[in-house]
């Protein structure tokens, strides 16, 4: 190291630690204030990181230094703001087919930059813990520890790295890692989004069942052989959309319960279940001498009714939001939807009272 890169070095004083065992700070430049992610790295290939500060790749850290020092090498990175995949998945369980579907397509335009550098750089460490999602939904990718230019006439890998579940097997010594050992973890990755397990446990069901199997074929040559191939097959897929002609609609999910299968049967019920609704809300009989107080009750039991049946039905994945969906034990999620249609329906009658006592009286 030399003289003017421990005078930069000194500028980034340390306020928190993030992983200690790693060498991975929080540190605050003294001058402008600005916050930044300090890592002292002793497994590392300095070019990859050289690469990354001179050609910085959209939606991952910028490098601001870049110093090696004997066996160590010093990286001043940008602070993202934002939360990882891996405490989503922790508090939600599993994504909706739309989101895992958005964030994978996300990864693929980042990958896709990394792959076309010359040579390729192939990532090796993707997993929930190196994707970051920030406020607004954009996707982060970090941490190129274990990034490796790519090299087609080196046969095998030379030193074996990458996390467990996630890395393709030719990183444990059955080939040379490529642009297909992205798209393995990839679709190892967008399974767990959606199931919570990898697709050797339990693999998803409907259109994305046969994307994902080709993602993690064993050998490289039956996967998407780039990561635009993999995002265009995505492209093709309604992420939250079920094996069903109305559901492939854009405009399925708005449909009211019962019609969004497009089963017959369904569709029958559901009429028959919202013209009982209707019926018996509109022929009420209120205890009042107003007709328009009378009108008014029978106007909000209908809308208490519908809206337990909304609920009820996971209208608009709204299971999501109040983290019902990640419930894997179904007499425990029945018990669940029951006591917040209790809740639902209590607060809305509440309600209808006090807007009838100000209204008439």
């Amino acid at each position: 190291m030399t003289l003017d890169e421990e005078c930069r070095l000194s500028y980034y004083e340390r306020i928190a630690t993030l992983n200690k065992a790693h060498g991975v700070f929080l540190v605050q430049h003294t001058e402008n204030h600005r916050i930044y992610v300090e890592k002292n790295l002793t497994v590392y290939d300095v070019r990859i990181y050289q690469y990354l500060k001179e050609y910085p790749v959209r939606n991952t850290p910028r490098l601001y230094e870049v110093i090696e020092d004997g066996d160590t090498l010093h990286i001043i990175e940008e602070y993202i703001s934002g939360e990882s995949l891996a405490e989503i998945l922790k508090r939600e369980k599993r994504l909706p087919r739309d989101t895992a579907v958005n964030y994978t397509r996300q990864l693929c335009q980042i990958l896709q930059d990394f792959h076309n550098a010359k040579p390729a750089i192939i990532h090796r460490d993707i997993k929930p813990s190196n994707v970051i999602v920030t406020p607004d939904g954009t996707v982060k990718l970090i941490d190129m520890n274990a990034a490796k230019h790519f090299h087609d006439d080196t046969p095998e890998d030379t030193r074996l790295i990458g996390t467990t579940g996630y890395a393709a097997p030719e990183q444990y010594g059955f080939g040379v890692s490529s642009v297909q050992t992205d798209i393995y973890a990839l679709g190892i990755l967008l399974n767990v989004m959606l199931t919570c397990f990898a697709p050797k446990e339990h693999i998803v069901e409907g259109q994305l069942k046969p994307v994902i199997e080709k993602c993690t074929a064993l050998e490289p040559k039956y996967r998407y052989q780039s990561v635009s191939q993999l995002s265009n097959a995505l492209g093709g897929i309604d992420g939250s959309a079920e094996e069903c002609p109305a559901r492939r609609r854009a405009f399925y999910k708005y449909l009211p319960p019962g019609f969004r299968t497009g089963q017959p049967s369904h569709i029958v019920i559901a009429i028959l279940a919202y013209v009982m609704l209707f019926t018996v809300s509109m022929t009420l009989t209120v205890n009042s001498s107003s007709p328009g107080d009378v009108w008014f009750n029978r106007l909000f039991i209908f809308i208490i009714g519908l809206a337990e049946i909304l609920f009820s039905c996971n209208y608009l994945d709204f299971w999501d939001y109040v983290h019902i969906s990640g419930i894997k034990n179904p007499y425990l999620r029945i018990l669940c939807v029951i006591a917040l249609d209790a809740v639902i329906f209590f607060a809305l009658m509440m309600l209808m009272i006090i807007l009838e006592n100000t209204i008439y009286g």
